[in-house]
């Protein structure tokens, strides 16, 4: 206010001597342009002001619009969160669809320690089998056993020396020696993603199964051993992935314990 209260004095001068007839031309002429210098520089500087309050108030607009998405974000999250996880006793989050499995066959990020982000929730989505055990993770250990072990085949799994062994570590359950073998055999040929075909087992009561017959399963492993195999592949990273999931727990022998069974 003081500023255009000065501004308006100096104008209200500078108008008296150039319509003052005692003032010489020459002195009119200097003030005149002088005059029109510091308009020109006045409206050059109000210009630049509206810019500098334009761009705050579109700046303050990209920030209101950014903390609004962001805003939405956490409330989508949020629901995400709530529809498909929930926190134990422990503090784990575990995945509502897939939790009554065990946890040696559900998806990665079934069980998240720390609070669940949108992204962590999306990966677990997209491979969780919901009701149904995730079988991706025998099958490629079950693929990495065929590119380490000679003579190992997908189709070995559906030999009866191989399943003796299956049978034997899952306590004798018909249904999981076939969801272990069978199944995965059937998955790996039919190229699908592990959510097609696979059967829904009634209870998981019994698995892990409660009892090994430790002698029953060295004798197993022996004769799949002799039968072309090899005694190391009890040492092999990948049956020995594929046994943590078909019986978690589970201490397998040596290759030595295997030469000695005869």
């Amino acid at each position: 206010i003081k500023r255009l209260a000065k501004w308006k004095r100096k104008s209200k001068i500078v108008e008296h001597i150039l319509n003052c007839s005692k003032c010489p031309t020459a002195t009119k002429n200097i003030i005149k342009e002088s005059w029109s210098v510091e308009i020109a520089n006045k409206e050059k500087s109000s210009s630049n002001i509206r810019s500098q309050n334009t761009a705050l108030a579109s700046e303050s607009d990209d920030q209101q619009l950014s903390n609004q998405k962001k805003d939405k974000q956490k409330k989508e999250s949020s629901k995400l969160v709530q529809s498909m996880f929930a926190q134990d006793e422990s503090g784990a989050w575990s995945c509502q669809k897939c939790h009554m499995m065990p946890f040696s066959l559900r998806a990665g990020g079934a069980v998240i320690w720390t609070s669940p982000t949108q992204s962590s929730i999306e990966r677990h989505r997209k491979v969780c089998c919901g009701n149904k055990p995730y079988l991706t993770a025998a099958k490629d250990a079950i693929l990495g056993m065929t590119d380490t072990i000679s003579k190992m085949r997908f189709d070995t799994l559906i030999e009866s020396d191989f399943k003796s062994i299956v049978r034997i570590l899952v306590g004798g359950s018909d249904e999981l020696v076939t969801l272990f073998t069978d199944v995965i055999r059937e998955e790996w040929f039919s190229h699908n993603e592990g959510k097609c075909h696979i059967p829904i087992i009634k209870s998981w009561d019994n698995f892990p199964a409660e009892k090994i017959d430790e002698e029953a399963a060295v004798d197993a492993m022996a004769k799949f051993a002799r039968s072309g195999i090899g005694f190391d592949f009890v040492s092999n990273q990948f049956f020995v992935r594929y046994v943590d999931i078909i019986a978690p727990g589970y201490k397998l022998p040596t290759a030595s314990d295997l030469m000695a069974c005869w």
